[in-house]
């Protein structure tokens, strides 16, 4: 880690331009960085929708989250961006108060963009769940690790820009170095130095040197991290625990094939069983009646104990988690998808962070802080993987909620019934407005009565 800045010290004289392979910011009225930062969030609205529909979310949630968020995360990420971006109390082309907020203007720091919109998010979908009985942790993993394809694909915005680079690494030799890459990938990486001889460094004026590309290593590490977190662990999880085909073969058997074939297919049709439809019949939409029984009865025997409030609800919890997972298949709970986009996303920023010259950090010009809040956040989603999987879900987790899958339901009891917790299956969210505004109705009328 060293400490630079690159201010206006190294630019793209004709030496460079001439170079094979020479990318430009604009090729007529396309803008290569607005178009990388549009198709960028495409994709990622496109993998939440794909989430959502394997959940069975509602699409039109997403669709008004996207309207109210993506406009708060630039504005974010604009404010944090031009803050002090020309140094201590100097913002961005002179920006100051409104235009601190000016996302079409250069200056964006995608920390900033997601810190913002995340954090008016939680609060949407924390209240929007309460309506939809879905956990707010079942809308993170279907809507956080997504957001990774918006860098994945906009730092080549930063590329045909020729930006986002970390300090040199050597000085230009006709193509000959250490770092393995296209040419054209390397000739769009070099800069002039055009900064004092007296520096720390020993660069030396007018030469051309090789700047470290971290733009590439951030797009291909991001992808890395979706890949890993999105589809290897949840699959790696599965096969680790007991399998539905294991348990029943004859009812749970698939076709390695035509998983494959349906996967990438999604339209193709056969007699034949998915892995994925498999799992569904084994796990999702799997409530065993005789565990229904015997979580009240668990529950009956938990409320009649002398132990502590705190002991009861992990016994509680447990026994729902249980019940709801009757053959103890090993599944990657609900929430921890979405704290591994806030470990994977900063773990990789951290150690970039230390190669970005001082004027291109999260907080400008200052190091200490850009990186203790990064890795913050970075041990923050790694708490969160851990207690998403071992602690939230035996503490926290209700009846008749939507996690990894539907929980069933139980209805409160009534005066007449008082002894007796009635189980019902978990309904639509229609459905429970109008069952609950029938109880409503229902309890007034029993007050009138009397």
């Amino acid at each position: 880690m060293i400490d630079w800045v690159q201010g206006k010290n190294w630019i793209f004289d004709e030496r460079v331009k001439n170079l094979w392979g020479w990318v430009k910011p604009d090729y007529g009225f396309v803008h290569v960085y607005a178009l990388a930062m549009t198709l960028g969030i495409l994709v990622s609205v496109i993998f939440c929708l794909w989430k959502f529909s394997r959940r069975g979310l509602n699409t039109m949630e997403l669709s008004i989250a996207v309207i109210i968020l993506v406009p708060i995360a630039l504005m974010g990420a604009s404010f944090f961006g031009k803050l002090n971006a020309d140094g201590p109390g100097k913002h961005s082309g002179d920006a100051h108060g409104i235009q601190l907020l000016y996302f079409w203007k250069e200056g964006m720091a995608i920390h900033g963009g997601i810190y913002t919109s995340t954090f008016v998010g939680l609060i949407m979908f924390a209240l929007l769940g309460k309506k939809t009985k879905v956990s707010l942790f079942t809308y993170m993993d279907a809507i956080l690790p997504n957001i990774l394809w918006g860098q994945v694909i906009g730092r080549w915005g930063n590329f045909f820009n020729h930006e986002v680079m970390g300090r040199p690494l050597y000085i230009y030799n006709g193509g000959q170095g250490s770092l393995k890459l296209p040419q054209w990938i390397l000739n769009n990486t070099l800069a002039v130095y055009d900064g004092s001889a007296n520096n720390p460094f020993g660069w030396v004026p007018g030469e051309i040197y090789q700047m470290n590309p971290i733009f590439l290593w951030e797009s291909l590490s991001l992808l890395a991290v979706w890949i890993f977190f999105v589809l290897v662990v949840p699959f790696v999880i599965k096969l680790l625990g007991n399998k539905p085909w294991k348990i029943n073969p004859d009812e749970y058997s698939f076709d390695l094939k035509f998983s494959f074939k349906k996967f990438f297919a999604p339209w193709s049709k056969s007699d034949k069983k998915t892995y994925k439809q498999v799992w569904d019949e084994a796990f999702v939409f799997n409530s065993n009646e005789s565990n229904k029984v015997a979580y009240l009865e668990k529950i009956a025997k938990i409320n009649s104990s002398n132990t502590n409030i705190v002991k009861k609800r992990w016994q509680s919890g447990k026994a729902l988690v249980e019940a709801n997972n009757p053959h103890h298949y090993t599944v990657i709970k609900a929430g921890f998808e979405g704290f591994a986009f806030f470990f994977g996303w900063n773990l990789v920023r951290f150690f970039l962070e230390m190669e970005r010259p001082d004027d291109h950090l999260f907080i400008m010009y200052n190091k200490p802080l850009s990186l203790t809040i990064i890795g913050l956040t970075a041990l923050i989603g790694l708490i969160g993987m851990i207690l998403t999987q071992y602690g939230i879900p035996q503490l926290f987790r209700k009846p008749g909620y939507s996690y990894e899958k539907e929980y069933f339901g139980i209805s409160t009891p009534t005066k007449q019934n008082s002894n007796r917790i009635i189980l019902n299956k978990v309904k639509p969210a229609k459905q429970n407005k109008q069952a609950a505004k029938e109880q409503k109705a229902l309890e007034k009328l029993k007050r009138l009565e009397k």
